[in-house]
């Protein structure tokens, strides 16, 4: 049941990650979102 939970939870924030990534397509152009999301993953 916690893994259940766990997968759950690990899908929605990578679904709000793909949200917002596609959300900063239009102000940065595809390369400044790919490398937005490649320094938010480094920080976290």
């Amino acid at each position: 049941m916690l893994q259940f939970i766990a997968q759950i939870f690990i899908f929605l924030f990578q679904f709000l990650h793909l949200l917002f990534n596609i959300a900063h397509i239009p102000l940065h152009g595809g390369k400044g979102a790919k490398l937005a999301a490649k320094g938010k993953r480094q920080v976290h």
